[in-house]
């Protein structure tokens, strides 16, 4: 019976280690995904933010075009603004000379009032722009 006795707690000892070394694997294995889900994270974010990084560089270089675009049209309509300008002085300069014909006065006079208006125009589309 001793015998048995010191079998039995041997044999409760061994289980008892046993069992907490499969507790101990368990949490080892419950570590060990936790540790590869967390990697999978990583990976994940970091194709996301690869992404997102393209992305903006994209995004960088389409805002670069269109603040070029933006300039372009800016200057044009200014050049263009600056050009009506000096026809519409020109056909001012032309209302007043005393040697012309009276028609040719007229037509002055209503390509004047042409240039003036595309003047206006100009300057709308100019100001929509700026104010953009």
């Amino acid at each position: 019976m001793v015998s048995n006795k010191k079998n039995d707690i041997k044999s409760k000892t061994n289980n008892k280690n046993t069992i907490t070394v499969a507790d101990r694997d368990l949490k080892l294995i419950q570590l060990e995904e936790e540790i590869k889900r967390k990697k999978e994270l990583l990976i994940k974010k970091m194709r996301e933010l690869e992404k997102k990084t393209a992305l903006n560089e994209y995004l960088e270089i389409v805002k670069e075009e269109y603040n070029n675009y933006y300039n372009e049209e800016v200057e044009k309509k200014k050049k263009e603004l600056s050009a009506m300008t000096v026809l519409s002085d020109y056909m001012k300069f032309l209302e007043n000379q005393n040697h012309l014909a009276d028609n040719h006065k007229l037509v002055a006079k209503h390509d004047k009032k042409e240039i003036l208006h595309e003047i206006n125009k100009i300057k709308k589309e100019l100001d929509k722009l700026v104010a953009n």
